[in-house]
């Protein structure tokens, strides 16, 4: 279909269409490019789009992001955007996690102490909320009217990353002393891998966990 600055000059009116058209391209609803008409009477033809450049220069909007956030795990601007220029070459799967629990205290408590061997601290905490991680918060609590049910066949994991075998050990001690509930004790899973050393627990709501180490 026609741009309608393509139209002839007698079936054209004075409208803004013979400024400026604004077209918002695909596939980032994010951004906006203003295509310029052709000039009257002239040939309409659509302009290539350099897609990589386009990208590279524009701030791509974050949404959602965590509340009582201190430092996200790339750099924000004053608007909350990501400037990809500054992340050429580098791929972020998760930005963050989150699961919802009935007791934001008693799970305070068991992820203090359960996740300390693996460098990971809580870096945001209110009434409501909890963001563990080392430098920004990647795991997050809330609070939640209805949590994830305590389903051992849904299939719900998550697997935390451990410094070294010592660190999985001391993970699983912690977490059975603050409410955990065994389900692995630390060990090799050879099943996984030759180096796989694990450890998997149940915190106090059901939510299954592992701590894993994969070193030699």
């Amino acid at each position: 279909m026609l741009n309608p600055s393509c139209r002839s000059s007698k079936d054209r009116s004075d409208g803004p269409a013979r400024q400026m058209i604004s077209r918002t391209l695909q596939p980032s609803p994010a951004i906006s490019v203003r295509v310029p008409s052709a000039p009257s009477g002239g040939a309409c033809e659509r302009a290539p789009v350099d897609w990589a450049s386009l990208f590279m220069s524009r701030k791509i909007a974050i949404f959602p992001k965590p509340r009582n956030v201190i430092e996200t795990r790339v750099p924000l601007d004053a608007d909350d955007r990501l400037d990809l220029s500054s992340h050429q070459g580098k791929s972020f799967m998760f930005d963050h996690l989150s699961i919802g629990v009935r007791d934001i205290a008693k799970a305070k408590a068991f992820y203090d102490a359960a996740l300390k061997p693996l460098g990971l601290t809580c870096l945001s905490a209110d009434e409501s909320s909890l963001g563990y991680g080392k430098k920004a918060a990647g795991f997050w609590i809330y609070s939640a009217e209805r949590p994830v049910p305590d389903d051992p066949k849904s299939g719900l994991h998550f697997c935390f990353t451990a410094p070294t075998r010592d660190s999985v050990e001391a993970f699983h001690k912690a977490a059975m002393a603050h409410g955990g509930h065994d389900n692995g004790k630390p060990g090799i899973r050879k099943d996984y891998g030759p180096h796989y050393y694990a450890a998997f627990v149940q915190d106090p709501e059901g939510y299954r966990l592992e701590a894993y180490y994969g070193g030699k």
